[in-house]
């Protein structure tokens, strides 16, 4: 006997599915950002882990920034 999910079963997994999938999100990017930005012994990819966190942490706080409705900061150095 096989049993189908009907519709609202289906949409009742999400939820679990979206809260792991961004634990794994998270997860990847402290393994392939932050842990060589801040234990490389490289200095090129210690820079380069570095740009990209930088990169990604400007553009959260952009995003959030405009949930909000606030504007972005101007002048946020590099």
């Amino acid at each position: 006997m096989t049993h189908s999910l009907s519709g609202y079963e289906e949409i009742a997994l999400l939820p679990g599915l979206s809260a792991c999938l961004a634990v794994l999100v998270v997860l990847v990017l402290v393994a392939v950002v932050v842990l060589p930005a801040v234990w490389s012994r490289d200095a090129e990819r210690r820079h380069a882990a570095l740009t990209v966190l930088r990169l990604l942490l400007r553009h959260w706080s952009e995003h959030r920034s405009r949930k909000a409705g606030r504007r972005p900061r101007q002048g946020i150095r590099s």
